[in-house]
Parts: C-alpha cells; sequence; structure tokens
C-alpha cells in the first residue's frame, strides 16, 4: 500500500502458525504496534541507527524461553516488563556501560551475575529481603567494608573452643625421684589434625617439709611417632609455654607431653596440654 507522506502509522494482525516477519523501516518516524497470536513466530528486528529514544517491549505470554537483543546504537532506552511464568534474560553490555536492575518481587529463587570484565568500578548491591546468601570469588584484591551495628572476629583457637571441636590433655603424678617422671599422650583420629597451641607444667615437693628446697622440673613435647622433639624446657616450681605457631600433629601420629624431676628430693609433677583439631 503506498502513502503520500513520510510518517504513517499501520496495523499488522498476524494470526498464522508459523510466520517470519522481517521489517526495513527507513522512514523518518514509525509507529508499528504488532499482535502476535501464532503458536511460533520469529521477529527480527535489526537497529542500526545513531540515537534510539524509546524500545518498550511487554510479554505477557506463559512461556518465554529466550529474549536476545543486540543494539549497536549510540544512545539507546530499553524498557522491559515481564509477567511470564518461565524467562532467562541475557544482558550483555560493553565496557563503561550502566546496567540498573530494580527487583521488587516478593520471592526469587535464583539471581547468577556473571561479570567477565577487567575492570569494573563500582557494583553496587542493595538487598532487603530477610535471608540471603551471596557467594562472591574474587581473583585479585578485593575491598569489603562492613558496616554493620555488630562484628565479631574469632582467633582460630577462640573460634575452634566455641564449635567444640578443642583439645586438652592432662597428666598428674606422685612420689618421683631424680630422674623420674611421667607423661600424657595423644594419637590423632584418621581424617584429623592435632593443633597444639599451649603446654604447662609444675612440680611440688611429696613432703612438707621440703618446701624451701629447690624444685626443677623438665617439660617437653615430641612427636612420639616422628621422634621429634617439638619443645624442651627447664622450670624452677614449673611454668608454661604459648606457642605463637601451634605445633601440627597428623592423623596417626602421637603426641606426647612429659614432666621430669631433677630435684635432689621426692617431688609430685603434672602437665597439660591445649589445642584444637579439625
Amino acid at each position: 500500500m503506498a502513502h503520500g507522506r513520510p510518517d504513517w502509522t499501520d496495523w499488522v494482525q498476524i494470526a498464522g502458525s508459523d510466520i517470519t516477519l522481517d521489517v526495513s523501516i527507513q522512514a523518518a518516524a514509525v509507529t508499528v504496534p504488532m499482535s502476535i497470536q501464532s503458536q511460533a513466530v520469529t521477529l527480527s528486528v535489526d537497529i542500526s541507527a545513531q540515537s534510539v529514544g524509546n524500545i518498550s517491549v511487554d510479554i505477557a505470554a506463559q512461556t518465554l524461553a529466550q529474549l536476545n537483543m543486540n543494539i549497536a546504537a549510540s544512545a539507546v532506552t530499553i524498557d522491559v516488563a515481564i509477567q511470564s511464568s518461565a524467562v532467562t534474560l541475557n544482558v550483555q553490555t560493553a565496557a563503561g556501560q550502566h546496567v540498573d536492575i530494580d527487583i521488587s518481587a516478593q520471592s526469587i529463587g535464583h539471581i547468577n551475575i556473571d561479570i567477565a570484565e577487567q575492570s569494573v568500578g563500582n557494583l553496587n548491591i542493595n538487598i532487603a529481603a530477610s535471608a540471603v546468601t551471596i557467594t562472591v570469588s574474587v581473583t585479585g584484591t578485593a575491598q569489603i567494608d562492613i558496616e554493620t551495628q555488630s562484628v565479631g572476629i574469632y582467633l582460630q583457637p577462640d573460634w575452634q573452643a566455641l564449635q567444640g571441636t578443642d583439645k586438652n590433655f592432662y597428666f598428674s603424678g606422685i612420689n618421683y625421684t631424680w630422674n623420674d617422671g611421667g607423661y600424657v599422650s595423644y594419637t590423632v583420629p584418621a581424617g584429623k589434625t592435632l593443633y597444639l597451641c599451649g603446654v604447662s607444667f609444675a612440680i611440688m615437693a611429696a613432703a612438707a617439709a621440703d618446701y624451701d628446697h629447690f624444685l626443677y622440673c623438665m617439660g617437653s613435647v615430641i612427636n612420639y611417632t616422628t621422634g621429634v622433639f617439638l619443645a624442651y624446657s627447664g622450670f624452677l616450681a614449673g611454668g608454661q609455654l604459648t606457642f605463637t605457631k601451634p605445633l601440627v600433629f597428623s592423623a596417626g601420629q602421637e603426641v606426647r607431653i612429659s614432666n621430669y624431676n631433677y630435684s635432689n628430693i621426692t617431688c609430685h609433677l603434672t602437665c597439660s596440654g591445649w589445642g584444637y583439631e579439625i
């Protein structure tokens, strides 16, 4: 149908079962409403203009598999209203562009965001839901700003004690003479690793009359499986060692914490150790 003016409006209604419609528009201003009711329709729209004001797409279908848009224009505004039951929406932008997504639905299953850009200036996420899980994988340097009212940070020994995975060892014996003593041992179970954080030792005179003697003891920590002494120190009356780096024992290895009497009188001995196992 020919028209005598460049600006025109026409209606196209399609009721076929399988239709391909290619539309090439070169007019200065055109409005083309389309009502598609067929079962299978391919609608290809190629916009190569330098400036496009608004493209409004309103989809009320029950099932929409994919909506792919490739727009090469310099300035484009696209309003998309989706009310269907199942929708896949892929959005790809060039570097330096902005995509604002406002989701006000009551319930959303999954939102997957994959950003392959080498440099992202700002990524602002404001989530007001009652329960949200966000998994972030960062290669490089990540800056995290936490502004909540209360944040607790536990050291590993404190955290493991809170989780109930801490381990404590204790030995006590009486009437040890010169170069005699005892120990407490522990074998790490299969699939576990023991981290020993500290040990303590004490020596006491067996007789009250000997309280004023020099009471020397020798405490040690040994990996009995490998035969390597990991800590070895002498004390007067007793003391403790807190390790800045935990002593590590692998599954199947036996740790022994020992205390020996090196006084010239009979004494009682104790020793203990503490750490955690994961």
